[in-house]
């Protein structure tokens, strides 16, 4: 890495997300960098949320590091390949801090942004351990860092959506170059994310969360003689399912102690019948199960949240106190684990930050107003 790029990046921790805009983003601004570093530099994370445009001194000689790997990846599929081969393309963005070049930015004019709906009663019904995920990284939370000024929320789905375009230009050359390489007739095509994106929804930033913008992804296949090809799959399915998928597409044998299913029926009839709920776990013993048409979360404190997606997409209106939805309730209960593994590391459970700052809160009744 450069050294003036390295001198930009304001203490983020890794150099894989670099680089940063000079001003160090939004919070650094709201509250100066000698702040930060005085008072809560061994904790922050407010570099994490920011964005902006970079100018050409601020990237890296090469390019970004997307445009970098996009490189590497054209290269290798490029050339004719005589055995079988797997390729991993690895692309950085839109993971935070969300920095990308200017000219991405500008395919978006930021009086049409739109941010998040968050209605004012948001957390009526959410219990404390979804207030302890929700709260965030920073200080003082999330939610309430980001609205100290109204200008930041715009500015940082703007910047989200910049490195998404950025990243989407990044796949759409490795696809041209697959199309115009002696492999284009005879290659499967895999595109996922490993997690979403909460960008205020549910008060909530970043990951890390059990709730719908954290755990949804996107997911495509593509491949020679493809049926479904250009169609959209509206089923719930898991990560765990491209494995198997890849087994069957390739005609490889099964491996039986996989978890997961082969989308291979989806993908040849994406309108068939398709009820297989997907768990999701974030921190020890807080899992959420995904069907087709709810969501489903249990927290280990015996929370619970349950939403109706048919009527509630931006679920909003937690149900799990109703009794007219305790057999739907039961029904997803069977996919949650039998056994909750202790976290590595442990001979038995402690408890973690996220039952800490419970702790605290009901010690000092101090929950943040914004987050009752």
């Amino acid at each position: 890495m450069e050294e003036h790029i390295e001198k930009a990046g304001f203490g983020y921790r890794g150099t894989m997300f670099y680089p940063f805009t000079k001003d160090g983003g939004q919070l650094v601004q709201l509250y100066g960098e000698e702040n930060i570093l005085e008072n809560y530099m061994p904790v922050n994370r407010f570099y994490s949320l920011c964005g902006g445009p970079l100018s050409a001194d601020e990237i890296p000689e090469g390019g970004m590091y997307d445009e970098q790997i996009a490189n590497w990846a054209i290269d290798k599929i490029s050339k004719k390949q005589d055995k079988p081969f797997f390729m991993a393309c690895g692309f950085i963005r839109p993971h935070v801090p969300y920095t990308a070049p200017q000219k991405y930015f500008d395919l978006y004019h930021k009086d049409s942004i739109i941010v998040p709906n968050v209605p004012e009663d948001e957390f009526n019904d959410i219990p404390l351990m979804g207030k302890s995920i929700a709260f965030g990284r920073t200080p003082l939370g999330g939610w309430y860092d980001v609205n100290r000024k109204e200008e930041i929320l715009p500015e940082l789905v703007h910047a989200y959506l910049a490195c998404v375009s950025f990243v989407d230009d990044q796949i759409g050359k490795v696809l041209t170059a697959l199309e115009n390489s002696p492999n284009a007739d005879n290659t499967i095509i895999v595109l996922w994310s490993d997690h979403g994106q909460h960008l205020g929804e549910k008060r909530h930033f970043r990951k890390q969360a059990l709730w719908e913008e954290a755990t949804r992804v996107p997911l495509l296949f593509s491949y020679p003689g493809i049926k479904s090809k250009g169609e959209i799959c509206d089923k719930a399915v898991s990560l765990l399912d491209i494995y198997p998928t890849l087994l069957d597409l390739c005609q490889l044998p099964e491996l039986p102690k996989l978890e997961g299913n082969s989308l291979t029926p989806l993908l040849e009839n994406p309108e068939m019948e398709w009820d297989k709920p997907v768990l999701i776990t974030w921190y020890y013993k807080n899992h959420s199960v995904r069907s087709n048409n709810w969501r489903y979360i249990k927290y280990r404190d015996g929370g619970e949240e349950l939403y109706d997606h048919r009527n509630d997409p931006g679920e909003h209106v937690n149900l799990a106190s109703n009794p007219s939805y305790a057999d739907v309730i039961g029904q997803l209960q069977q996919y949650l684990p039998k056994t909750d593994a202790i976290p590595a590391g442990k001979t038995e459970y402690t408890p973690d930050k996220l039952d800490k700052r419970i702790e605290e809160w009901i010690k000092n009744d101090s929950i943040p107003v914004w987050l009752r």
